[in-house]
């Protein structure tokens, strides 16, 4: 009897020690399973933030946390027409296609491709930051580029003029062309002002490489300028401001490239102004 009874002792002994260790097991097991972090998809896994990480962005500047992007910005096509066949020229910005100029010569095409600008978006205060250079490009390149031109010249970045001692930055106001001569305007003009303080008529002939300034030129306040070219000549007039009864004086001039003389011209007074006659016809100058 009592053997039989020590037998179910150690039985019911047995049988508690196999389930507590079960429990500890188990118990054991779920408190691994919630240390150890889930496992996340490649797909939906986070970048931890790391300011020196060059994909990171703040987003603390734009609306909305959009992030800017760092693909360059595609560069666009300016296309001019010149003697029925089209060239480009490439910019960035639309501020840029207003200091792209070109003309045909007979060596080729001068152009100016845009120098780099600073305030951009300021109508009054856009100046360049580095000269406007004129380029030569052969006329069998149709995309016009610095890397494929022969450099003729630059303007000054900013002139100082007396008495005024403000800087006017250059600009190029319209280029033309006469067999090899290259006939340009520049505009000088100070920031925080509206209107360009004077302009200059220049020739550059390609074969001697020389540049001659014809006329300082006006366009504001009552005064008013234009011109046009024939062959080897150039017409162009001044308009100023006068005293009744004559209250604008016109003055009408003729400069021959050829021999880097000008002369006052008269001006029929049946035409209107700006219109000059040469050999029997009528020219308006209307070029600036």
């Amino acid at each position: 009897m009592k053997k039989q009874f020590y037998l179910l002792l150690c039985g019911i002994i047995t049988a508690v020690v196999l389930v507590g260790c079960s429990a500890s097991a188990k118990q054991s097991k779920d408190n691994a399973s919630q240390s150890s972090p889930s496992k996340t998809p490649p797909s939906q896994a986070s970048t931890p933030k790391d300011d020196n990480h060059t994909d990171s962005f703040s987003n603390s500047n734009h609306p909305d946390n959009q992030v800017v992007s760092t693909t360059p910005e595609t560069k666009k096509q300016y296309t001019i027409s010149l003697d029925g066949k089209s060239y480009s020229v490439s910019y960035s910005d639309v501020a840029e296609k207003h200091f792209i100029f070109a003309t045909m010569t007979d060596r080729g095409v001068v152009w100016t491709p845009a120098p780099q600008l600073a305030d951009k978006d300021s109508v009054l205060n856009i100046h360049p930051i580095t000269p406007i250079t004129f380029y030569l490009s052969p006329k069998s390149e149709e995309h016009l580029t610095v890397q494929k031109s022969v450099k003729l010249f630059s303007l000054p970045l900013s002139v100082t003029k007396k008495p005024v001692t403000v800087t006017s930055y250059a600009y190029v106001m319209g280029i033309h062309a006469s067999g090899s001569w290259l006939v340009y305007t520049t505009a000088y003009k100070p920031t925080e002002v509206p209107q360009n303080a004077w302009y200059e008529l220049h020739v550059y002939n390609l074969q001697t490489k020389k540049d001659r300034r014809v006329a300082t030129l006006h366009d504001a306040g009552g005064y008013h300028y234009g011109y046009n070219i024939y062959k080897t000549k150039i017409f162009y007039w001044q308009e100023s401001p006068g005293q009744d009864p004559n209250p604008l004086i016109d003055k009408y001039y003729v400069y021959d490239m050829s021999t880097n003389e000008t002369k006052e011209d008269r001006h029929n007074s049946n035409d209107p102004s700006g219109v000059i006659r040469y050999n029997g016809n009528k020219i308006s100058l209307d070029l600036m």
